[in-house]
């Protein structure tokens, strides 16, 4: 397949809607002339066989530039807007000849840049008249990578996926989740919808309005929706299925979103910067453990951390050799269990705490604490111990506000039984403040307000 064929198949959605906003639908057919439009004006500047940073939030026109620029065979490495020196740091570290920045009203401004070496790995592709993409990892386990991936896998993966209708744009454009979503919806002819900001409110607004029928979310995201009543605010019976991911998940968390969706499938997904986003299927009964359905990808187990090798695997790092074995699968670092054909992901190995020796994992002790009566959320953590090296830190978020004093008594009283003496948090704190990201995912960096 060639990027030719992934947008004639486009332009088979005809009058469909394939784009969803606050300003109206955008059909498939329309959506198809704004992509030649932007092909023709790329085709003008001589924009091809290039990487170039593209700087946007969803929108028509930058998805529509996104297809065009895979069009002219260049390598599009992503970004949400930023201020100006870490666009142009991102534009260095990628080795752009071109950023191009959205800007209002649905224009674009076309920079050419000061010559800068491309990386190998992208120079690859480019030579070769491959088109592809980079997103650059949140960093919330390290610094931030730069990870390069062709394009045309992901037409592949996404052309045979299951139809998810309507589907929420939630997670970020320069997200790889955000990609898939993107991918998903018009590779299917669904219709991707597009918010007018990133909140749990926004979410069940659109839903209500557009009739959403899919999620692909965080649990963080999911959680806040139920505590915050999203769910009981907003019409969101048209829902169908609810994919999520990107992080370990809370039993009850999950049982919450059970609890007030009944009708609704719940699907839970492994994904990376690195790999996409595997085909998996849940088990019956609990979505905590998957299985990969599909012939194109394989996974294994090996002293407890979890391989993955598929087609949608990343061409490599800007910077840096990926970590992988010598059959080829990729070394995730994510901690993870086998049984029976079906994987789950416990957490990070970076995460997992050292006490005395004895090795805890932050999300074993998480679903302990999210059983406890007035707790919201809670994040688990490594705290230096000159002693034992590391003790178990907790941080909380409260239903009802609690002195912490108070607090602690309470803490220890219910969980003393239901946890071994390593895994008991030794420091706790109660947070005045979220404990997500702009991203809704978990915090593990104690540098936060807190009350202590």
């Amino acid at each position: 397949m060639l990027v030719d064929d992934f947008l004639e198949h486009l332009k088979n959605g005809g009058d469909k809607p394939a784009i969803i906003s606050d300003e109206g639908a955008v059909s498939y057919d329309q959506f198809h002339n704004k992509i030649s439009k932007y092909c023709r004006e790329l085709a003008a500047q001589s924009i091809s066989g290039s990487c170039v940073l593209l700087v946007d939030n969803y929108s028509i026109t930058s998805i529509s530039m996104l297809f065009a620029l895979w069009k002219h065979n260049n390598v599009v490495a992503l970004s949400v807007p930023k201020n100006e020196d870490h666009i142009a740091q991102l534009a260095n570290t990628a080795g752009a000849k071109y950023t191009i920045i959205g800007g209002v009203p649905h224009e674009f401004t076309i920079l050419k840049n000061v010559a800068s070496k491309v990386p190998p790995v992208i120079d690859e592709l480019l030579y070769r008249s491959q088109a592809g993409f980079i997103v650059f990892s949140s960093g919330s386990t390290g610094k931030a990578k730069g990870v390069v991936h062709k394009i045309l896998p992901f037409f592949h993966r996404y052309l045979s996926a299951n139809n998810c209708g309507a589907i929420l744009a939630f997670l970020l454009f320069d997200h790889i989740g955000g990609l898939v979503t993107v991918l998903h919806a018009l590779a299917t002819h669904g219709s991707l919808v597009i918010p007018n900001a990133r909140s749990p409110q926004e979410v069940g607004r659109c839903i209500e309005a557009f009739n959403v029928e899919t999620l692909h979310v965080s649990p963080t995201l999911l959680n806040l929706a139920i505590l915050t009543g999203v769910f009981l605010k907003w019409d969101t019976r048209s829902i169908r299925r609810i994919y999520y991911g990107s992080e370990p998940s809370s039993a009850v968390a999950i049982q919450r979103i059970r609890n007030a969706l009944p009708h609704v499938e719940l699907c839970q997904l492994y994904g990376m910067s690195e790999i996409g986003v595997l085909p998996c299927r849940n088990k019956d009964g609990d979505s905590a453990w998957m299985k990969v359905e599909d012939q194109n990808y394989s996974i294994k187990v090996v002293d407890g951390i979890l391989h993955v090798r598929g087609a949608t695997n990343m061409v490599g790092y800007i910077s840096g050799s990926a970590s992988l074995s010598s059959d080829g699968f990729l070394i995730t670092e994510d901690l993870a269990e086998e049984k029976e054909g079906f994987f789950r992901v416990t957490g990070r190995a970076i995460d997992v705490i050292n006490v005395g020796g004895k090795k805890v994992i932050p999300s074993d002790v998480e679903q302990v604490l999210m059983k406890l009566e007035n707790v919201s959320d809670v994040v688990v953590y490594a705290h230096p111990n000159h002693i034992l090296g590391h003790v178990v830190a907790a941080r909380f978020t409260l239903l009802v506000p609690q002195g912490l004093e108070d607090f602690k008594i309470w803490l220890y009283k219910n969980i003393r039984s239901a946890l071994s003496p390593e895994q008991l948090p030794r420091v706790v704190s109660i947070s005045e403040t979220p404990l997500h990201t702009t991203r809704f995912k978990k915090m593990r960096n104690p540098d936060i307000s807190i009350i202590s």
